[in-house]
């Protein structure tokens, strides 16, 4: 594999998998707190929550299932903390290297 395209690819496939599992962690969270409250007149289950579906809840349920949501996300954007410091220090670490305004090919190898 061309070492660019690698350079270029990795960081957007790392944040496509953290995004993923993120995602992944809070819906499990979300479908766990909601089934641990009792819904009475609840539309549907867990997997079908919309933002719309949401807005047309009665205020003390939309209320419920809006703080169930906080305390769904609160705890994982915690446990990032630790993955953005890390990620601070590391980027700390790196060397600044200013784009190249020429090229340092031979006359030889601009012929092909």
């Amino acid at each position: 594999m061309n070492p660019v395209i690698a350079a270029v690819a990795s960081p957007r496939a790392f944040a496509s998998v953290g995004a993923a599992v993120v995602g992944s962690l809070f819906t499990a969270r979300l479908v766990g707190l909601l089934a641990d409250q009792s819904l009475t007149g609840f539309p549907g289950d867990a997997s079908s929550l919309t933002p719309q579906l949401v807005r047309s809840l009665p205020t003390p349920m939309r209320d419920l299932v809006v703080g169930i949501f906080g305390q769904a996300l609160a705890p994982l954007l915690l446990y990032l903390v630790p993955a953005v410091v890390v990620a601070g220090l590391l980027l700390c670490l790196v060397i600044e290297k200013p784009l190249a305004i020429t090229t340092e090919l031979a006359p030889a190898d601009l012929a092909h």
